[in-house]
């Protein structure tokens, strides 16, 4: 089964908007980030954690606003923490939702992008990636249980949360110590 993975170009990861086939809601939750989840018991042996970031509800003007806002961050990246939030006001219209762009790029430029709202969720208590990163999904444990999430990583993705948490924990990867045990802070917990 192909399911198609998107996000927005500021975003290193991909969410899967579509819901896993054959399956049947078992559970729907709002995070305190803006995102939506959503639990779904299907054929297999792990149920799925569905997210729905808060980026997916954008239209296509606001995702242009934000991809305006992105490329002037790269060009003047000084300002610290708010400087997301001045150049989202730089270029917004007065329809575009300013609040939730400048969260979606703080959220994306100075955070762990998507992986915040798993983090958000008091539910979860482990993210866990598997090598090879780029073909598997983020899988979490939910209340106990493991779940298959619909996020993945693209190559670019990987290299750019591998190089945070070397960064973050002050230990590196190797062929010979290929895994990362971190405990990540985040704003939302």
């Amino acid at each position: 089964v192909i399911r198609a993975h998107a996000g927005p170009t500021v975003a290193s990861t991909r969410v899967a908007a579509t819901t896993p086939a054959e399956a049947a809601l078992v559970d729907r939750w709002e995070l305190e980030t803006g995102a939506t989840v959503r639990l779904y018991a299907g054929s297999g042996d792990l149920d799925t954690y569905h997210l729905t970031p808060p980026v997916a509800d954008l239209d296509a003007s606001a995702i242009e606003t934000l991809e305006a806002a992105k490329e002037r961050l790269l060009a003047d990246p000084d300002g610290g923490k708010r400087a997301p939030g001045r150049a989202v006001r730089a270029v917004a219209s007065d329809d575009d939702p300013v609040s939730v762009l400048a969260a979606v790029l703080q959220r994306h430029t100075h955070g762990y992008g998507v992986f915040e709202h798993v983090f958000a969720d008091d539910r979860v208590s482990d993210a866990t990636l598997s090598a090879p990163v780029t073909e598997n999904p983020l899988r979490v444990v939910l209340d106990g249980e493991r779940c298959h999430t619909n996020v993945r990583l693209p190559p670019e993705g990987a290299a750019t949360l591998a190089s945070r948490l070397r960064r973050t924990s002050g230990r590196a990867f190797s062929r010979a110590t290929p895994t990362l045990d971190a405990t990540i802070e985040t704003e939302s917990g």
